[in-house]
C-alpha cells in the first residue's frame, strides 16, 4: 500500500512540512489533510455571551484552539454580524441559527448594545497550528526555498 499512509508514517514529514509520524507507533499526526478527522463528531465548544449595556457595538473575538469541523451561532435578541477567518462578514438575523461547515481556528461576532449570541462549535484534534495562515504557510512552520 502506497500513497497517503506512507507519506503520514514518512518521518520526513508530510509535505515536506516536518511533521513526524505520531508516537512509536508509526500512525500520522492529525492534520487538515486526514479525513477522518472531518468524519467523527466533533468537540463540543459552547460559549453563551451577551453584550451587557454598553453603548454601541461590541465585538467578541473567539480563538480555538482546534481546527473547527463546524460553527453554529444562534443570534439573541438582534442580529449577529459574523466574521469567520476575518473574512466577510455574514449576518445572523434575530432569533435564527446559522451552520457554517468550515474549517477554522478564528471567528469573531458582533453584537449591539445588549444583544447576544450562542455559539456551539465542533472542533477536531487537529491543533490550530497546523492551519494556515493568510500567507498560506502554517502557522508553526518557516520554510526557505532553494
Amino acid at each position: 500500500m502506497s500513497g497517503y499512509y506512507d507519506k503520514d508514517r514518512n518521518p520526513n514529514g508530510y509535505m515536506g512540512l516536518n511533521a513526524t509520524a505520531q508516537g512509536t507507533m508509526g500512525h500520522p499526526s492529525p492534520h487538515l489533510g486526514n479525513t477522518a478527522e472531518y468524519l467523527v463528531s466533533g468537540w463540543p465548544y459552547t460559549k453563551d455571551f451577551t453584550a451587557g449595556s454598553a453603548s454601541g457595538d461590541y465585538t467578541e473575538a473567539i480563538a480555538f484552539a482546534y481546527v473547527t469541523k463546524f460553527i453554529t451561532i444562534t443570534a439573541i435578541g438582534g442580529n449577529a454580524t459574523v466574521s469567520i477567518e476575518g473574512g466577510a462578514n455574514f449576518t445572523v438575523y434575530s432569533g435564527t441559527t446559522q451552520k457554517f461547515e468550515v474549517k477554522a481556528v478564528n471567528v469573531s461576532v458582533t453584537v449591539s448594545e445588549t444583544d447576544g449570541f450562542q455559539l456551539v462549535a465542533g472542533l477536531t484534534n487537529i491543533p490550530r497550528s497546523q492551519y494556515p495562515t493568510s500567507l498560506g504557510t502554517l502557522a508553526n512552520v518557516t520554510s526557505t526555498v532553494g
